[in-house]
C-alpha cells in the first residue's frame, strides 16, 4: 500500500507555480498526495493512468471535469 503519491515530486501544478500561492497548494498536498492512497482520488493521477501522458497543468486534482474529458484533453495536448 502507498502511503503518498509517487508523481508527487514530478507534478507540474506544484513544480511550475500553477497554484494561487503556497498556502493552496499544502492544501491539496495534504488532502490527495500525502494521505495513504487518497491520491488515487486525484483527478489527476486517475486520468494520468488511464491515457498514461502528461496531464495538462490547469487539472486539479479535485476537477468538476469527468475523467474522459481531462483523458481527451491531455491526448489533444500530446497531438499539438
Amino acid at each position: 500500500m502507498n502511503q503518498v503519491c509517487e508523481k508527487l515530486a514530478k507534478c507540474p501544478i506544484f513544480q511550475k507555480g500553477i497554484l494561487f500561492n503556497e498556502f493552496t497548494g499544502e492544501t491539496y498536498k495534504m488532502l490527495y498526495c500525502l494521505r495513504p492512497d487518497r491520491y488515487k482520488t486525484c483527478k489527476r493521477y486517475q486520468a494520468s493512468v488511464i491515457c498514461n501522458c502528461a496531464i495538462p497543468e490547469m487539472i486539479m486534482p479535485n476537477s468538476s471535469l469527468t475523467l474522459e474529458e481531462i483523458v481527451e484533453r491531455a491526448k489533444a495536448e500530446v497531438d499539438k
